[in-house]
């Protein structure tokens, strides 16, 4: 549920306040906003994370969404059809790009980082929880804005949200990074034996 104050005078850059339609006037006013459980409008709202870590943090939360209504697991196989849903093929094509973007953030962001992402963004739960769970226990409630903010820093240069030469460089650094894990896993028994499946 979104709660919306009248600001006339908020500053233009003001991350805790949006420019909607005013019904009253016609015109466009700037109002502030407050979303409960959105960690992302949360870091924004605070300064905390800027634009395109926004636009990153919003994607990533669609992403998780998706993650958890497409697939097998959100299909009873055992009943008879009746929606238009699509295909099951279609459903499990869709699943697994949704598993391969998932697998692409996990390796850019890191284990632990990813795992942080997951438990604020898709699962919503506060910062002293995800310490206790992520950070073996110790306070460090403080540090995850500054770690989801890195975190949603490095999605936005991968998904193009931010296109500056630093972002380029850190960008080129990343593809490597990527493509080396890549050849790493190809050596793994695991790859053997996925290959070996098929």
């Amino acid at each position: 549920m979104t709660q919306r104050n009248r600001n006339l005078n908020a500053q233009p850059d003001d991350p805790g306040h949006i420019t909607i339609d005013d019904p009253e006037t016609g015109g466009r006013v700037r109002v502030g906003f407050r979303v409960r459980g959105d960690v992302v409008a949360q870091l924004f709202g605070r300064g905390a994370i800027d634009e395109t870590q926004r636009q990153a943090g919003n994607e990533l939360a669609r992403l998780f969404e998706r993650s958890a209504t497409v697939g097998y697991g959100a299909v009873d196989l055992s009943r008879l059809r009746v929606d238009s849903s699509g295909t099951i093929h279609d459903q499990a094509c869709e699943a697994m790009q949704v598993a391969s973007r998932l697998v692409e953030v996990q390796v850019i962001v890191g284990q632990r980082a990813y795992q942080v992402l997951r438990l604020a963004i898709a699962e919503g739960l506060p910062f002293q929880t995800i310490a206790s769970q992520t950070m073996g226990g110790r306070n460090r409630r403080n540090a995850l804005p500054i770690m989801i903010g890195l975190a949603l820093e490095d999605l936005a240069i991968w998904w193009g949200h931010d296109g500056g030469p630093t972002a380029q460089r850190r960008l080129q650094e990343m593809k490597r990074n990527l493509r080396a894990s890549q050849v790493a896993y190809a050596a793994t028994p695991a790859a053997a034996d996925s290959t070996a499946d098929t």
